[in-house]
């Protein structure tokens, strides 16, 4: 794993009544650390760009040209919408099969719907969306947000 997206409820920008008005998204990238350094649980897990490519990484130089890249993409969507980019979206889609509980109860993720949102089939049977609130992956000590 060179990099990583983390999202959180206590990433959030809250309007004036308490409701979520953003939510701040972060990329990690694992740039010019030696794997060899990396702490025990994530021996064998982990990688970086320099021990894939063997060269050391201008940190500055890729911190901007991914975020062109996002800007470039935040353009594509607003002009046309979720639809250009659901397809990529679901083919790197981490969650699909994943064990979950959220408000709406527990069962396995279906994957990102056509809206954005998370579909999830219940224990039940029943298929919901989930585009807002907090929904908890099992596994990694309790639960992954």
């Amino acid at each position: 794993e060179i990099s990583a997206c983390l999202v959180g409820s206590e990433m959030c920008i809250r309007d004036r009544s308490g409701g979520v008005d953003a939510i701040v998204v972060g990329i990690g990238v694992n740039v010019n650390a030696r794997v060899e350094d990396a702490p025990g649980e994530l021996a064998g897990r982990v990688a970086t760009m320099r021990s894939e490519s063997g060269d050391v990484c201008d940190r500055m130089s890729l911190a901007l040209a991914v975020r062109e890249r996002i800007a470039a993409r935040c353009d594509e969507v607003a002009a046309a919408g979720l639809g250009v980019v659901i397809d990529e979206i679901r083919a790197h889609d981490a969650t699909i099969g994943r064990r979950l509980r959220s408000a709406q109860g527990t069962g396995v993720s279906l994957g990102v719907a056509e809206g954005g949102e998370l579909e999830v089939e219940l224990d039940g049977g029943a298929r919901v969306r989930v585009g807002a609130g907090e929904v908890v992956f099992e596994g990694h000590g309790g639960g992954e947000r």
